[in-house]
This record gives C-alpha cells, structure tokens and sequence, in this order.
C-alpha cells in the first residue's frame, strides 16, 4: 500500500465523519479541518499525486462537502475570535491563522504594488477582517471592505473601532456585484466571497484602466479547502501569480485592467 493511498484513505475517514456529524458539532468540524491541514499541508506530494488525488475526491464528490466545512470552520474561527476579541481575551496576533495571513498579505502587497496611497477595496472580509488590519498595518492605504452578511458586518466594523483603526479601515454592508464606485486602484476578492463569477464580471466592468485586481484561489490540493477560481481567471489576462506553498492555502492571481 503506497503513500497516496493512505493518503486517500484518511481522506475518505475525514469526509465520513464530516458527513456523519451534519455540521451540528462545530469543534468536531474544527478537529477535522485541522486534521486536513495536517494531512494535505505539511508533506510532499508530486503534481502528479496531487492530480489523482483531487481527480478522485471530484469522482467520489467530496470536494464541495471538504470546501463546505472549511468555509465553515474559517467563518466561525473568526466569529469566535472576534467575540473574544471584542471581551479583551485575546490580542490580533494569537488568531489562529495570523502568522499564514501575514505571508499572504505581504506576498499580495508585492504583487500588486500596494502602497500607501492606494484605495483598496477588499471583497468579503468575513467576521474578523484580518486581511484589511494587515494591509493597513504593512503599508497604511486606505481600505473599505464589503462585508454581505450584516451580522458579520456589524461585528468586523467593531473590532475595527476596537483597534482605533477606523480613519484607516470602513466596513459596509454591500454585495460584490453591486459595486458602482471606481475610484478604488486596487481590488482584493476573497476566496471565500461569492458569486465570484458575478463579482469579479462586475469588478472587472466597473473599476477604471490601470486598477490593479487580485483574485484569491487555490491550486492542486488546495483545492479541498477552497474551490479554485482558475476558471473564471481564463476569461482574463493574468498578469502575475503567487502560488500557495508549505502551510499556506490561498493563491493570488494578479490582474491588471
């Protein structure tokens, strides 16, 4: 029995007891996106095992039921961090997955040439907006996020006041495909920000020439965490992209107006 087809099967245990659970136990949703971390982010695996890996979860369809639960735990690991936050538990720096967005940032702000200037607008920031502290911390640009769920909206434009950053950082409650304003210069999309086909026609539509649009995916097997955006990303030119390595899920593709 080979390294893959253990691989495979400890995959298949997860998926069971992801199943099994219908996302009533949120710690046991937790345990096992962790366990998938483990598993798929921290060993080496050739293109081609990562392949037939992803070939067979799409065969098997478990892939939407892994991104479901990775969505789930994410949102709710910012949910609960930002309650505690917001109580004086815990400072920015202990989240869970601070260390991985500082690289994710760091790479994005390079790959687009943010600087402080700038007017970023950040799609889907979710309930702790770790992405827009961070780009405002790095580099001091201006950003305004679009937050569509009003409870995580509310919550976010909080933590926000909370770290005496709202001069720097606004949070609103608006969808995507709704963008009217093209006075921003650069563009971030969540992974997790939906319908990206929808938001991204939009961006692409309403931003003026020379904005600077990154669109957040996933490749190989990153694949069972998020679904790619690789294939919206071929009705544009690319002009740049930073692949997700060692423990990091998200990719960035750069593309410029």
């Amino acid at each position: 029995m080979n390294w893959t087809k253990n691989v495979k099967q400890r995959l298949l245990q997860i998926y069971s007891n992801l199943i099994e659970n219908d996302y009533k136990d949120l710690q046991l949703v937790k345990s096992n996106c962790l366990a998938l971390e483990r598993l798929l982010l921290y060993k080496k695996f050739t293109k081609s095992e990562e392949g037939k890996a992803v070939a067979s979860l799409q065969i098997a369809r478990a892939l939407p039921l892994f991104q479901f639960s990775y969505d789930l735990f994410e949102t709710n690991l910012e949910s609960e961090f930002a309650e505690d936050f917001l109580k004086g538990r815990r400072d920015t720096k202990e989240y869970l997955l601070y260390d991985r967005f500082v690289l994710l940032i760091k790479n994005e702000i390079d790959l687009a040439k943010i600087k402080r200037d700038d007017r970023v607008l950040f799609i889907g920031s979710g309930p702790f907006p770790i992405s827009a502290i961070l780009l405002n911390k790095f580099t001091g640009c201006y950003v305004i996020c679009y937050e569509k769920n009003r409870k995580y909206q509310a919550l976010s434009s909080k933590v926000i006041k909370k770290l005496n950053l709202s001069s720097h950082i606004s949070v609103v409650c608006k969808k995507g495909e709704m963008l009217t304003d093209s006075s921003y210069t650069a563009v971030i999309l969540a992974l997790l920000a939906q319908p990206k086909e929808k938001i991204l026609r939009r961006v692409w539509r309403n931003t003026k020439k020379g904005t600077r649009i990154i669109c957040r995916t996933s490749d190989g097997l990153r694949q069972v965490f998020y679904a790619s955006a690789n294939p919206l990303l071929k009705s544009y030119m690319v002009a740049g992209k930073v692949f997700a390595i060692g423990d990091q899920t998200i990719s960035s593709a750069l593309l410029i107006k």
